[in-house]
């Protein structure tokens, strides 16, 4: 099966845009859903931005624990596929 590779860099270009331009407030207590639909899904670009950016949060200061576990949850899922997309495009790169 050959991936789309075009649109998976599509979706980090988005996803970094988004992640620079949306800033978590340090004040405000965020609940399950934001780190479910919103924080859990930004957390790997806000952490590279963070680098450049001494203000940027990758996870809220002050928030619900289900805002906890659903961060964690979405950050795991999004290490896995993006582990999986990158081994893929190493193995389709080197077997040709």
């Amino acid at each position: 099966m050959k991936q789309n590779y075009g649109y998976i860099t599509i979706v980090w270009i988005f996803w970094f845009i988004v992640a620079y331009f949306y800033n978590i407030k340090p004040d405000y207590e965020y609940g399950w859903a934001w780190g479910l639909l919103w924080h859990g899904p930004l957390t790997i670009p806000s952490w590279i931005i963070s680098f450049f950016d001494s203000d940027k949060y990758c996870m809220a200061p002050l928030h619900t624990s289900g805002y906890s576990f659903w961060w964690w949850f979405m950050l795991i899922g999004n290490i896995y596929i993006q582990t999986v997309n990158l081994l893929s495009l190493v193995k389709q790169l080197f077997s040709k």
